[in-house]
């Protein structure tokens, strides 16, 4: 009997290991779910490294303040960030900033990828907002490439400072507008082949060249609004199915992963449970 309650014993602990693990792998934050706040719980580092700067140590002032306090070369790391299978090709913060004597403008906040050194993903100019509070809080926005998968987001102060209160981004959407690019410029160039062709023939006869030039022009003219008009009508409609698609596959994506950890939850719940009335069971035989 001992055996078996060892048996079981070890059962549990591994599946529970087991569960936290999964729960770990699934615990990835979206990116494209809603702003990421910045506050006290919000992993911080000073110029040298050292964690927690400015106002995030201060819960009360956090509240209020975001990540603010701060100096040249801070930082804070959002770990974890999934970008899903597209990509993200926008960020944007929310920051509030007041411009006075020892904090002039410029003001710019640099956003990195996996690492706070190299190139920046993303560059963001400051202005002005009138305070350094949430109400007084702008997006400022910033093109960016930013890989699909999931990856440490780092967003550091440049050389300013100012309060910092979320990151969002928005979905890359994918390979629209080089289609459509690559398309419009065999329209260009059956334009300009038409009115060569029109100049030339207008050298032979003066009036007849005068006739044939308009005429030809209005022709061209009327099939590249039409090749245009088709190819921007493909592109647009490659553009929607490719975003439905997309958007379809991320929430099931999200749905799977916030139902994976609570199905896991509940079986390792029942073989606890049921381990624990075999061992009554077994107890209360051997006092038997």
């Amino acid at each position: 009997m001992k055996k078996i309650l060892s048996i079981l014993s070890a059962t549990i602990v591994t599946l529970s290991l087991c569960v936290s693990a999964s729960i770990s792998v699934s615990a990835a934050t979206s990116a494209f779910s809603g702003e990421i706040k910045a506050g006290p719980s919000t992993e911080c580092h000073d110029a040298g490294g050292e964690k927690q700067i400015g106002w995030a140590e201060d819960t009360a002032k956090g509240e209020c303040y975001g990540i603010g306090n701060t100096e040249p070369g801070d930082y804070v790391v959002f770990r974890g960030i999934d970008f899903g299978t597209t990509g993200a090709s926008k960020a944007t913060i929310r920051y509030s900033f007041l411009v006075t004597d020892y904090s002039p403008l410029p003001c710019t906040m640099e956003l990195y990828i996996d690492s706070v050194t190299g190139t920046p993903a993303a560059t963001f100019e400051i202005e002005d907002t009138g305070h350094w509070i949430e109400d007084a809080a702008m997006n400022f926005s910033s093109n960016c490439k930013i890989s699909a998968g999931v990856h440490d987001v780092y967003i550091k102060w440049k050389n300013n400072t100012g309060s910092l209160f979320g990151v969002s981004f928005t979905k890359a959407s994918g390979s629209g507008n080089t289609t459509t690019s690559s398309q419009k410029a065999p329209a260009a160039s059956t334009a300009t082949s038409s009115k060569t062709t029109a100049a030339n023939t207008s050298s032979t006869t003066a009036n007849v060249s005068s006739e044939q030039t308009v005429s030809a022009e209005s022709t061209v003219a009327d099939n590249s609004t039409v090749e245009s008009q088709e190819v921007s009508s493909t592109a647009n409609i490659n553009s929607a199915t490719e975003t439905t698609s997309s958007d379809i596959t991320t929430g099931n994506e999200q749905e799977e992963k916030s139902i994976v950890p609570i199905v896991i939850i509940i079986v390792v719940v029942v073989l606890i449970v049921a381990g624990g009335v075999v061992a009554l069971i077994l107890i209360n035989k051997k006092k038997s």
